[in-house]
Order: structure tokens, then C-alpha cells, then sequence
């Protein structure tokens, strides 16, 4: 059982003033990049926050990196 090839497609990044309910989200995704202030999918409820979308050579999933703080600890999720 070996490791399947991922590719990064999305990027996410969240910025805001702790805890606004907008603030800047950039997207970037086929070398185009889109700006709004919608944090509704930030994986930090208070501050900033970043999501790496990736999909697989070889399978059908969809895999998602999160990085986020919360008093001045960093974050890691990888579903």
C-alpha cells in the first residue's frame, strides 16, 4: 500500500481582526485569484485561517489541509 499523488487545486486564505464577522477571504484556483469577506468556511471561528484543497491522481477524494490558530497556538487538520 503506497502513498497516491495529490495536487494542490484551492487555496483559501482567511484574514481578519480577532473575532469580526468579515474580513478578507482570497481565493485562488486556476490561476485566477477572487476576494470577498465571506469567513463562513474559515476553519478558525476568531481569527485567520487557511484551507488547501487537493485531489488525488489515482482516487476520488478530495482532501483538505487546514491551518489555523487559537491563543497563540497553531493548527493542523488534514481531512
Amino acid at each position: 500500500m503506497g502513498t497516491k499523488p495529490l495536487h494542490q487545486k484551492i487555496i483559501d486564505v482567511y484574514e481578519r481582526h480577532e473575532d469580526e464577522r468579515t474580513g478578507l477571504h482570497v481565493q485562488v484556483k486556476d490561476n485566477k485569484a477572487v476576494t470577498d469577506a465571506n469567513m463562513n468556511d474559515n476553519p478558525s471561528p476568531r481569527r485567520q485561517g487557511m484551507l488547501i484543497h487537493f485531489n488525488c491522481e489515482e482516487c476520488t477524494t478530495g482532501p483538505v489541509l487546514k491551518i489555523f490558530q487559537h491563543k497563540g497556538t497553531t493548527y493542523m487538520d488534514f481531512q
